[in-house]
């Protein structure tokens, strides 16, 4: 296990030729969360061509930028603006470069225990008990935090003068449903979707929303 990087705050060049046993990444994420894509210019995380896809489809133009370059790219109008969330845009700083912000609910942190299983499988037991139960204490913390994280953040945007919005989700979804779609051609893809939506019906969301053209492909 690599010890010596924080991939918090460590860029995408000092991490990717290391190896790795044990990491912890916020949900969704595939890489060090300061290797992201500004769009339309606008910053988002640079993971797979679904994202590209994703915000081309809302009408963004994004392209590949270093999170620590995100600062200067705002402030010289490299780029428009950037995704973020608002607690990371608070202590990484660049709410200071932006006049506006746009409520998305797009996203959201929630800690996620990756481990290969050869490295489990060293583990004994016991071990293996200490970092379920770890993990466990650290998903309820997020879970106990985050809201007030978020409620301070949006706080310091309308003190710095900010204008805040949110997000039209349903035309959202919507302008995204054919790129679910393609994806979804993929039966892997489509079985992820499918636990997903079915878990937000049994817990009384709505589901497969903006997917109206094409449940064909999921029955």
């Amino acid at each position: 296990m690599n010890k010596e990087i924080d991939l918090s705050v460590s860029c995408y060049g000092e991490t990717r030729e290391l190896v790795y046993d044990l990491v912890l990444l916020p949900w969704g994420a595939t890489e060090p969360h300061n290797l992201h894509l500004p769009y339309l210019l606008l910053q988002m995380p640079r993971s797979t061509q679904m994202h590209l896809d994703m915000y081309t489809a809302m009408g963004f133009v994004a392209t590949p930028m270093g999170y620590s370059e995100v600062y200067n790219a705002m402030q010289t109008g490299v780029v428009d603006g950037f995704e973020d969330t608002a607690c990371s845009t608070v202590t990484g700083g660049t709410y200071e470069t932006a006049k506006y912000v746009v409520k998305s609910g797009h996203a959201t942190a929630s800690p996620l225990f990756v481990a290969s299983g050869m490295t489990w499988d060293k583990l004994s037991e016991q071990e293996q008990t200490w970092l379920t139960e770890a993990v466990e204490v650290g998903r309820q913390a997020c879970y106990d935090t985050f809201k007030e994280a978020q409620d301070n953040a949006y706080k310091s945007f309308e003190e710095a003068g900010m204008e805040v919005s949110s997000i039209d989700q349903q035309a959202a979804m919507s302008a995204c449903a054919p790129v679910i779609a393609k994806y979804c051609e993929d039966d892997s893809m489509k079985a992820v979707y499918k636990y997903v939506q079915e878990a937000r019906k049994s817990l009384g969301f709505d589901s497969y929303v903006g997917m109206e053209d094409y449940m064909d492909m999921f029955s």
